[in-house]
């Protein structure tokens, strides 16, 4: 009896321990509760704005597609707006540049200019030009350097001068007006009728025909050397379907090639051969 009893105080005081270890090894138990509440609160929030955010991003690409895509109304094809949201109508487009626009300043201004002309000299002439350049056009006004030389938009003419009795700025230039036509224009001059005529049957210059001229005369070109034109324009003939070759180091035709034909419509090709 006397050794049992120690080992049983013992054996209930190391109980006695260990519940009290257990106990004091979390003090406040409530703790667990409240972090989890806390954990739960944070998810549920971070999934809500997770979903927010998808739901700005499928309608950016919704609004996108909407933009892209064609709609069909009655059998037609309707284009969908660029944006779905309406234009606000503060944003404007501000231009740092201003252009005036022409108006009808321009066309009075050539209209005054044939009319104060008109009262200025003592001769008018109607003159057609074809296939025109601007050179032969200058080397005129030289030789004309005592008149004045008008080419503009026909109507405006027409309506400086007039058509009929009732328009015409001075008698008699009604009947001028109405054959106003084409690519012509107006001399103003003091010189002689005889001199006038004279000069202008007699007056033309040669220059290289243009893409839809009609050929005066046929054009061969003989085979040899092309004297004069440098080896390095071989390719250059080629893609005009001519037939030339290097021989000796200098450019020449393989055999003679009709250019063109009497009375035959030029293409862009033959004037380029014949320039």
């Amino acid at each position: 009896m006397d050794m049992i009893q120690p080992i049983r105080t013992t054996y209930g005081r190391s109980e006695e321990r260990g519940e009290r270890k257990e106990e004091c090894s979390d003090p406040h138990p409530q703790r667990k509760g409240h972090v989890a509440l806390i954990l739960l609160i944070f998810s549920a929030g971070f999934k809500f704005l997770s979903d927010i955010i998808m739901c700005h991003a499928v309608y950016a690409v919704l609004c996108v597609i909407q933009s892209k895509v064609t709609r069909y109304r009655d059998g037609v094809i309707i284009k969908s707006a660029k944006s779905p949201m309406p234009k606000s109508k503060r944003v404007k487009i501000v231009h740092l540049t201003k252009v005036k626009k022409k108006g009808r300043s321009k066309g009075d201004v050539l209209i005054d200019e044939v009319r104060d002309n008109v009262d200025e000299y003592s001769h008018i002439y109607l003159f057609t030009t074809e296939n025109m350049r601007n050179a032969a056009f200058k080397d005129l006004r030289t030789k004309f350097s005592d008149s004045k030389f008008m080419i503009g938009r026909n109507k405006l003419m027409m309506v400086a001068l007039g058509v009929d009795s009732d328009t015409e700025f001075r008698t008699g230039l009604g009947a001028l007006g109405k054959k106003i036509s084409g690519d012509c224009g107006l001399l103003f001059t003091d010189r002689d009728v005889k001199q006038v005529t004279g000069f202008f049957d007699e007056f033309k210059v040669s220059q290289f025909a243009r893409a839809g001229a009609t050929a005066t005369k046929k054009v061969v070109l003989p085979a040899g050397p092309l004297e004069g034109l440098p080896v390095s324009m071989e390719p250059q003939f080629r893609k005009l379907t001519l037939p030339v070759r290097i021989t000796k180091g200098k450019l020449s035709l393989i055999k003679d090639t009709t250019v063109c034909d009497a009375g035959e419509v030029l293409s862009q090709t033959q004037c380029q051969i014949l320039e």
